[in-house]
């Protein structure tokens, strides 16, 4: 279940922008309409995104394509980052800067975040963190250097799997 997904520098929007699930506070919606996940967390179970064209509600959509088919992408994939190609915000200053989008979700009962900084050619930020027993852990990062060009993975000691492989993968 989707919790939140904000988008940076993503077609119509430049600065980042966050569409969140997560229920207000009170108990101005009727219970049918909310899916309490813990105590703290609750979320809308249906959401409508209105506004004028141009405003960036497709955007969206698009963002979470692009992301799906980047992380879903078969290892024979040649280029997965190509869902990104004319996807970047076009004018002022950060044109040709990479794209970002960041989601959070329920995955296994446990809220889980999602964040990707790229562009067509690479990936410059990626990382995963879930949060167990109410602390935020690291499953995995990987992050472009620039003065090496070359990228460095790490995992948190929660990431459970085969870390060479994994890191094949990433890198």
């Amino acid at each position: 279940m989707l919790i939140d997904i904000s988008v940076k520098n993503f077609r119509s929007v430049k600065d980042r922008q966050t569409l969140t699930f997560e229920a207000i506070k009170d108990s101005r919606l009727d219970s049918s309409r909310v899916a309490e996940i813990d105590e703290k967390l609750k979320l809308i179970k249906t959401i409508a995104i209105v506004g004028p064209n141009g405003a960036g509600k497709s955007t969206i959509v698009r963002a979470l394509e692009a992301l799906k088919s980047i992380v879903m992408a078969s290892e024979e994939e040649e280029n997965p980052l190509k869902s990104l190609i004319g996807n970047s915000y076009a004018y002022g200053e950060t044109k040709g800067q990479p794209s970002e989008i960041s989601v959070s979700f329920i995955e296994n009962g446990k809220p889980t975040y999602y964040t990707m900084v790229a562009d067509m050619h690479k990936i410059y930020l990626e990382s995963l963190y879930q949060k167990v027993d109410g602390i935020k852990r690291n499953m995995f990062v990987r992050t472009y250097i620039p003065e090496t060009e070359k990228t460095k993975v790490s995992f948190g000691a929660s990431y459970v799997g085969q870390k060479r492989k994994a890191t094949h993968k990433l890198a």
